[in-house]
């Protein structure tokens, strides 16, 4: 509390009680009271030159109390107001989720990375990485916070052969330039098929030929350096590339997506709140919430412990027995939600028992 004390600068209270009304002779007199301390530093016995602070307020002061709760106030209604630049808090939680995601794939070799590699993508990278069975609320909030992410790259050519032309956003930063179909040339899959390797340069016949007149110009004016290098992304949202969390805040008010449809920890507390509140025996909630949370013995979590060496489910012999596996994908299992008349909880393409079970929850449980 003192260090917030010391922190209050004497300009911004000034105007904070001009906001509130109050009479500007009152206002000047009152800051008096407040702006004319001044400090000296004793070093080895001498005093230093006196100088004068701009801000802080002396805790202890009956009147320092009553002008901290004003500048607390004012910060609550311009937080309420969208004053201090954030809105929604919700968003902007996101938007601090996805930085973290752009340091797992700007700093593959910090600790956070690698370990976050070798547990839930060792075989792919972050945009392509699954949720996984037992995923932290660390790595499922920043796994959800990937579309935001997806959204603000862009791609700088280099080689080309890791930019599709169709899909990607490589033209320029702004999304009305990313292609979505183009007319002639269906050879046409990669940027680098439009580069002419021998001299680093456009194909210029390709190009007008397969883009129209005005896409074909902003092409031939993106710059080819003379020594090829690998494509990169960039985050669109600064001119310097680096991510930032402004920049990303902006994009997701720009969005008409929902941002519950991000955050998962909304969901999962959404998903909770609904389980706790059924009507249902305690054993069979408390059954519920181990197997959403992977705390139940299958053969894939034993062999995980090297408790067991095979993990092939017994029932059925067609996959490892997990918890996806045992309740919503093995076939006797399909059997008897088709024999209560559950069918219905079969309809979908999830790829794992969380987005399974949350996806049941949110079609009519309240």
């Amino acid at each position: 509390m003192s260090k917030a004390y010391d922190r209050v600068e004497w300009n911004f209270v000034e105007e904070i009680m001009k906001k509130m009304g109050f009479e500007i002779g009152w206002v000047k007199s009152l800051m008096k009271c407040v702006s004319t301390v001044s400090y000296s530093v004793v070093i080895n016995g001498n005093i230093g030159e006196i100088f004068c602070p701009t801000r802080g307020l002396r805790q202890g002061d009956p009147l320092s109390l009553f002008l901290f709760l004003f500048c607390g106030e004012e910060l609550c209604s311009l937080k309420e107001d969208g004053g201090l630049g954030y809105r929604d808090l919700e968003n902007f939680n996101i938007a601090l989720l996805a930085k973290q995601g752009w340091r797992l794939v700007n700093f593959p070799d910090s600790l956070l990375a690698r370990v976050s590699k070798a547990k839930y993508y060792p075989n792919s990278d972050f945009f392509k990485a699954w949720l996984g069975n037992l995923p932290s609320l660390t790595w499922r909030s920043v796994w959800a916070a990937r579309g935001l992410l997806e959204k603000g790259l862009c791609w700088k050519v280099g080689i080309g052969d890791k930019i599709l032309v169709l899909g990607d956003l490589w033209i320029s930063g702004d999304e009305t330039d990313r292609l979505q179909h183009h007319g002639n040339q269906e050879n046409v899959k990669l940027v680098s098929d439009l580069i002419e390797t021998n001299n680093r340069s456009w194909n210029t016949d390709v190009v007008m030929t397969t883009f129209r007149p005005e896409i074909a110009r902003k092409i031939l004016r993106i710059p080819l350096v003379e020594l090829a290098h690998e494509d990169f992304q960039v985050w669109r949202g600064e001119m310097s590339g680096e991510f930032s969390v402004r920049s990303a805040y902006k994009l997701l008010q720009g969005t008409s997506e929902d941002p519950s449809n991000i955050n998962l920890q909304t969901e999962s507390k959404n998903f909770y709140r609904k389980l706790w509140k059924l009507h249902i025996p305690s054993k069979i909630t408390l059954t519920v919430w181990r197997i959403s949370s992977n705390f139940i013995p299958s053969l894939v979590n034993l062999k995980q412990k090297k408790a067991v060496v095979n993990a092939l489910y017994p029932r059925c012999r067609q996959n490892e027995e997990d918890s996806y596996h045992i309740f919503q994908q093995c076939p006797m299992t399909r059997e008897v939600w088709n024999h209560l008349k559950l069918s219905w909880i079969l309809n979908s393409n999830h790829q794992n028992i969380w987005e399974w079970l949350t996806w049941i929850f949110s079609q009519g449980i309240t």
